[in-house]
Protein backbone atom coordinates (compact mmCIF):
# COMPACT_ATOMS: atom_id res chain seq x y z
CA UNK A 1 0.00 0.00 0.00
CA UNK A 2 3.14 2.49 0.55
CA UNK A 3 3.73 2.58 -3.04
CA UNK A 4 0.26 3.42 -4.06
CA UNK A 5 0.59 6.21 -1.18
CA UNK A 6 3.96 7.39 -3.07
CA UNK A 7 2.27 7.37 -6.38
CA UNK A 8 -0.33 9.47 -5.72
CA UNK A 9 1.92 11.92 -3.86
CA UNK A 10 4.29 12.81 -6.23
CA UNK A 11 0.92 13.08 -8.81
CA UNK A 12 0.12 15.76 -6.42
CA UNK A 13 3.12 17.09 -6.41
CA UNK A 14 3.19 17.04 -10.46
CA UNK A 15 -0.33 18.56 -10.31
CA UNK A 16 0.26 21.55 -8.29
CA UNK A 17 3.75 22.00 -10.36
CA UNK A 18 2.08 21.91 -13.32
CA UNK A 19 -0.28 24.66 -12.60
CA UNK A 20 2.50 27.15 -11.27
CA UNK A 21 4.22 26.69 -14.25
CA UNK A 22 0.92 27.63 -16.20
CA UNK A 23 0.23 30.76 -13.95
CA UNK A 24 3.69 31.49 -15.06
CA UNK A 25 3.51 31.63 -18.49
CA UNK A 26 0.33 33.63 -18.63
CA UNK A 27 2.23 36.35 -16.69
CA UNK A 28 1.96 39.47 -19.07
CA UNK A 29 4.92 41.37 -16.36
CA UNK A 30 7.63 38.88 -16.55
CA UNK A 31 9.86 38.14 -19.94
CA UNK A 32 10.31 35.57 -21.84
CA UNK A 33 13.75 35.44 -20.18
CA UNK A 34 12.52 35.74 -17.25
CA UNK A 35 9.90 32.97 -17.49
CA UNK A 36 11.89 30.69 -18.46
CA UNK A 37 14.58 31.38 -15.49
CA UNK A 38 11.78 30.82 -13.04
CA UNK A 39 10.71 27.78 -15.15
CA UNK A 40 14.26 26.25 -14.27
CA UNK A 41 13.61 27.31 -10.65
CA UNK A 42 10.20 25.29 -10.52
CA UNK A 43 11.59 22.04 -11.91
CA UNK A 44 14.53 22.42 -9.52
CA UNK A 45 11.87 22.74 -6.79
CA UNK A 46 9.36 19.82 -8.48
CA UNK A 47 12.56 17.50 -7.79
CA UNK A 48 13.34 18.67 -4.40
CA UNK A 49 9.69 18.23 -3.44
CA UNK A 50 9.30 14.40 -4.95
CA UNK A 51 12.81 13.42 -3.60
CA UNK A 52 12.72 14.26 0.04
CA UNK A 53 16.16 13.34 1.74
CA UNK A 54 17.95 16.38 -0.89
CA UNK A 55 17.94 18.48 1.34
CA UNK A 56 18.07 22.87 0.81
CA UNK A 57 19.20 23.92 -3.20
CA UNK A 58 20.02 27.18 -3.15
CA UNK A 59 20.03 29.27 -6.44
CA UNK A 60 20.88 31.95 -8.20
CA UNK A 61 21.47 33.44 -11.59
CA UNK A 62 24.71 35.04 -12.85
CA UNK A 63 25.30 37.55 -14.97
CA UNK A 64 25.30 35.73 -18.29
CA UNK A 65 21.54 34.27 -17.64
CA UNK A 66 22.86 31.15 -16.33
CA UNK A 67 20.59 29.47 -13.48
CA UNK A 68 23.05 27.81 -10.77
CA UNK A 69 22.23 25.19 -8.09
CA UNK A 70 24.12 24.54 -5.23
CA UNK A 71 23.38 21.30 -3.33
CA UNK A 72 24.19 20.94 0.78
CA UNK A 73 26.96 18.95 -0.67
CA UNK A 74 28.52 21.56 -2.01
CA UNK A 75 27.97 19.68 -6.00
CA UNK A 76 26.42 22.46 -8.09
CA UNK A 77 24.36 21.66 -11.29
CA UNK A 78 24.61 24.90 -13.82
CA UNK A 79 21.35 25.37 -16.45
CA UNK A 80 23.16 27.26 -19.94
CA UNK A 81 19.71 26.96 -21.76
CA UNK A 82 21.55 24.48 -23.88
CA UNK A 83 23.41 22.46 -21.90
CA UNK A 84 23.52 21.45 -18.22
CA UNK A 85 26.95 21.06 -15.93
CA UNK A 86 27.03 19.08 -13.04
CA UNK A 87 29.91 18.90 -10.41
CA UNK A 88 31.22 15.05 -11.66
CA UNK A 89 32.87 14.45 -8.68
CA UNK A 90 29.54 14.73 -6.63
CA UNK A 91 27.46 11.56 -7.38
CA UNK A 92 24.16 13.72 -5.62
CA UNK A 93 24.59 16.09 -8.18
CA UNK A 94 24.65 13.91 -11.31
CA UNK A 95 21.39 12.21 -10.09
CA UNK A 96 19.98 15.60 -9.15
CA UNK A 97 21.15 17.14 -12.91
CA UNK A 98 20.04 13.63 -14.51
CA UNK A 99 16.64 14.11 -13.03
CA UNK A 100 16.40 17.83 -14.00
CA UNK A 101 17.54 17.31 -17.69
CA UNK A 102 14.40 14.61 -17.84
CA UNK A 103 12.25 17.22 -16.34
CA UNK A 104 12.90 19.79 -19.04
CA UNK A 105 14.02 17.54 -22.42
CA UNK A 106 12.86 14.23 -21.66
CA UNK A 107 14.62 11.21 -22.49
CA UNK A 108 16.79 12.99 -25.48
CA UNK A 109 19.46 13.62 -23.52
CA UNK A 110 23.45 12.69 -23.96
CA UNK A 111 25.25 12.89 -20.80
CA UNK A 112 29.24 13.02 -20.82
CA UNK A 113 31.52 13.57 -17.80
CA UNK A 114 29.58 16.71 -16.15
CA UNK A 115 27.51 17.50 -19.09
CA UNK A 116 24.46 17.09 -20.43
CA UNK A 117 22.75 17.64 -23.53
CA UNK A 118 19.66 18.05 -25.12
CA UNK A 119 19.87 15.73 -28.63
CA UNK A 120 16.46 15.72 -30.86
CA UNK A 121 17.75 13.29 -33.16
CA UNK A 122 18.08 11.28 -31.19
CA UNK A 123 16.30 8.30 -31.34
CA UNK A 124 15.15 5.82 -28.19
CA UNK A 125 16.17 2.10 -29.65
CA UNK A 126 13.19 -0.26 -29.18
CA UNK A 127 13.74 -3.73 -28.95
CA UNK A 128 11.95 -5.82 -31.88
CA UNK A 129 8.93 -6.69 -28.85
CA UNK A 130 8.80 -3.10 -28.22
CA UNK A 131 8.42 -1.96 -31.80
CA UNK A 132 5.46 -5.01 -32.63
CA UNK A 133 3.62 -3.62 -29.45
CA UNK A 134 3.11 -0.65 -30.74
CA UNK A 135 2.55 -1.77 -34.36
CA UNK A 136 -0.26 -3.61 -32.83
CA UNK A 137 -1.83 -0.85 -31.27
CA UNK A 138 -1.98 1.72 -34.14
CA UNK A 139 -5.07 1.38 -36.27
CA UNK A 140 -5.71 2.62 -40.06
Amino acid sequence: MERGNEYAAKTAIRAEYAEKERKLQERDDISHKGKKQLQAFLRMEQITAEGGELGEVKRRIDGKGIVIFTLESGGTIRDTGKEIFYSSHDLKAERMALRYAAKKWGKQIEQERGRITFQPEKQMELSPLELSKRRKGISR
